[in-house]
């Protein structure tokens, strides 16, 4: 038994033996036990295997490699002590491309300099071999490329003598080092990523944590860190993530890059706001694409920040009439979906299809105009869009409405951003759906190398749980694709956590017949690697000659 339901968004797609993408999410590769001790190189070390990728050879490397370990010693010789917890500071090692399977991983690099691997991301860059060619020559095309850059803890005494050690490593180690493209110091002024539109001076701190420490380490002295130059740190809206920690500060945006001094600090983020639940109506309160010949320079949109999706007004003619389910078989199956949602109002026609209504905060009240959306959302997903006379289609299924968002985790921007996700999580770590879907999250685009906390739970649960997730694409899209600056473009990016691993993020097709189009509102790919080809699937969603209706909490279509 299947069924397709669009949720605003989303698309539910329920099969009792649906395929679940069991995939970790950001995963590095695990160190392997320490070297008791360091070999010395017989003179005559065999060459490494032929590559495409490499072009120097091991004297050279054995250069290259030195001074950049002799720049990273005195980089951080430069920098305070109290920035480095326990003496332990953070580098930065790029490979080749290519260079994650067992051959050529170069763990043995890593054990033989006491380096530990933390997290990863990709990174553009010019390979060396290419970095010879005149400057009057233009750049080739693949000069640029993409590379895995590995983020290693090791003490500052180890690094310090790196450049040293690199020429007495046993024979695996030494022969890996033309693998590796550069090793340097993370600047912090380039690990702040907040561009000013974070709520109430709030900003997001990615620490990595230390394998085989616990998670004091180095949450505990990032705090005093913090304290000292002026920030709050608001350690109950702490998350953890495998190895990776997200800690919430209020302070100074003046002393970002000092605070981003620390070593474990990944990156630095602004606290967005929550997407808000506009009113529902047969356009979904989005602005028609036709109404867009009213701006006075179409050839030149103006570009709203990156990371707002801006509001628009809602359209008229919203068409109503009186909805009643359809008679429901006496065995209407439960196949374990949740709406994770802003709740039910107290009174609507949907009872007899509900399994149950949760409120993960029970003694909270409703958020204003959430059980509105949320209502939508449940209809939506269990008739689809509503005729406007006639029938509504039958459900396939019942289902659990959870109210996520309510009026205490709505007290501000932060604590609606952190107490959210929190409902999320709880719902999904007690294991009793297979089914969830999730039309609501952070007002924020997808950028390339910036990891979100929403996205890292989400994906976390899903992978851990076997869910089967799926989660708006976002509403931020564009009229129009043609002659938009790249800038405009990048702020109708899909939203925030529909970029993660394990979810199937939807985006909204205008009309249900075979000539349809993108729904002038939904959001646009790419993701975030490793998953680029985002949205995963497009559904109708509703367009001017053909709106989505959904249930009102008077009992009519809307």
């Amino acid at each position: 038994m299947s069924s397709n339901r669009l949720i605003f968004g989303s698309i539910v797609i329920l099969s009792d033996d649906a395929p679940l993408l069991r995939r970790e999410p950001d995963q590095p590769e695990k160190d392997a036990p320490k070297p008791s001790g360091i070999t010395t190189v017989p003179a005559g070390i065999a060459a490494i295997p032929a590559s495409t990728n490499r072009s120097l050879n091991l004297d050279e490397a054995l250069a290259f490699l030195a001074e950049k370990f002799r720049e990273v010693a005195a980089e951080i010789k430069a920098l305070p002590a109290e920035s480095f917890p326990d003496d332990f500071a953070v580098v930065e090692l790029i490979l080749q491309p290519g260079r994650l399977n067992a051959d050529n991983y170069p763990r043995h690099f890593f054990q033989g300099l006491n380096l530990t691997v933390l997290s990863s991301r990709y990174v553009k860059r010019r390979l060396r071999h290419l970095q010879g060619q005149s400057p009057e020559q233009p750049e080739r095309p693949e000069s640029s490329r993409d590379c895995l850059a590995l983020h290693l803890a090791g003490r500052k005494s180890d690094l310090a003598e790196a450049a040293r050690k690199i020429a007495h490593l046993e024979p695996k180690a030494f022969s890996q080092m033309a693998f590796l493209e550069g090793v340097l110091l993370p600047s912090p002024e380039q690990k702040v990523k907040a561009c000013g539109v974070s709520a109430a001076d709030c900003f997001e701190t990615v620490l990595s944590l230390l394998p085989g420490r616990d998670d004091s380490f180095p949450c505990s002295q990032f705090r005093q860190y913090a304290e000292s130059l002026g920030f709050q740190v608001l350690d109950h809206h702490r998350e953890i993530v495998k190895n990776t920690a997200f800690i919430p500060v209020r302070g100074p945006r003046a002393a970002l890059v000092k605070l981003a001094e620390f070593a474990f600090v990944r990156q630095i983020l602004d606290v967005p706001k929550m997407r808000p639940f506009r009113p529902f109506n047969p356009l979904r309160s989005l602005q028609p694409e036709s109404a867009s010949a009213a701006r006075p320079d179409e050839s030149e949109p103006e570009v709203p920040p990156a990371q707002t999706s801006p509001e628009k007004p809602p359209a008229a003619g919203a068409a109503t009439a009186p909805f009643s389910l359809p008679p429901l078989p006496e065995n209407l199956p439960d196949l374990g979906v949740a709406i994770l949602d802003g709740g039910l109002p107290p009174e609507h026609p949907l009872d007899k299809a509900l399994k149950a209504y949760v409120k993960v905060n029970p003694e909270a009240d409703d958020d204003p105009g959430s059980p509105e959306h949320g209502l939508a959302v449940t209809s939506a997903f269990l008739c689809g869009s509503l005729p406007r006379q006639g029938q509504a289609q039958c459900p396939y299924s019942k289902v659990t409405a959870v109210r996520v968002l309510d009026a205490e985790s709505a007290d501000d921007a932060v604590d609606t951003f952190y107490k959210t996700l929190r409902n999320v999580k709880k719902t999904l770590e007690t294991g009793k759906y297979k089914f969830v879907n999730l039309s609501l999250g952070p007002d924020v685009v997808v950028q390339d190398e910036h990891i979100h906390v929403w996205t890292s739970v989400i994906d976390e649960q899903a992978y851990r749980k076997g869910l089967f997730v799926t989660v708006a694409a976002g509403n931020n899209g564009l009229s129009r694709l043609d002659g938009v600056s790249p800038e405009r473009m990048l702020s109708a990016r899909i939203q925030v956590p529909s970029d993660a691993v394990n979810v199937l993020s939807v985006g909204a097709l205008d009309r249900q017949s075979d000539d349809w189009r993108r729904s002038y509102f939904s959001a646009i790919g790419p993701g975030r690697k490793p998953t680029v080809m985002k949205p995963d699937l497009v559904s109708f969603g509703g367009g001017d000659d053909e709106p989505f209706l959904v249930l009102a909490p008077s009992g009519e279509i809307q």
